[in-house]
């Protein structure tokens, strides 16, 4: 238990420290849901050509185990005509740790589809993350889901 409680309070402090930076960029909050479920946070930067994404979730899989994700991403807006919004496509790279008996640590590379609303400031995400674990012994799995951030 403790070794899980001090891995947290390194990932949070990491995560953490890289939001302070943008505090002049949009912060939006919400939900993922699919594979992990949880909180989700993304913090825009550059212009909004780029964004920190992270989350706090809960993976229900063979194991129930909590699931930290950090990610960096670059948008690239379609040329798709969208009256009401901006609809880019996304890519980045990032690290994951699921905090259970035997933690995991791994690399992931997410890309996805973003709808950002211009009427209302919320964003509406699909995301999938091929994931290769590297401690305690190397592996593979994807992750996923679709969610929504309110920007405040």
């Amino acid at each position: 238990m403790m070794r899980k409680l001090f891995i947290s309070v390194i990932i949070a402090g990491f995560l953490l420290t890289g939001v302070s930076y943008g505090q002049t960029s949009s912060f939006g909050l919400g939900v993922i849901l699919g594979e992990p479920t949880g909180i989700s946070a993304k913090l825009m930067r550059s212009g909004n050509s780029q964004s920190i994404n992270l989350a706090a979730a809960w993976s229900i899989g063979v194991h129930d185990r909590l699931y930290l994700k950090g990610d960096y991403v670059f948008y690239h807006d379609l040329n798709v005509n969208i009256d009401n919004g901006r609809l880019p496509v996304y890519y980045g790279v990032g690290a994951m740790a699921i905090l259970e008996e035997e933690s995991v640590v791994g690399a992931r590379i997410p890309f996805g589809l973003d709808y950002f609303m211009s009427s209302a400031p919320l964003d509406f995400f699909i995301e999938l993350a091929p994931v290769v674990e590297v401690l305690p012994s190397t592996g593979f799995s994807v992750s996923g889901g679709l969610g929504f951030h309110y920007f405040f």
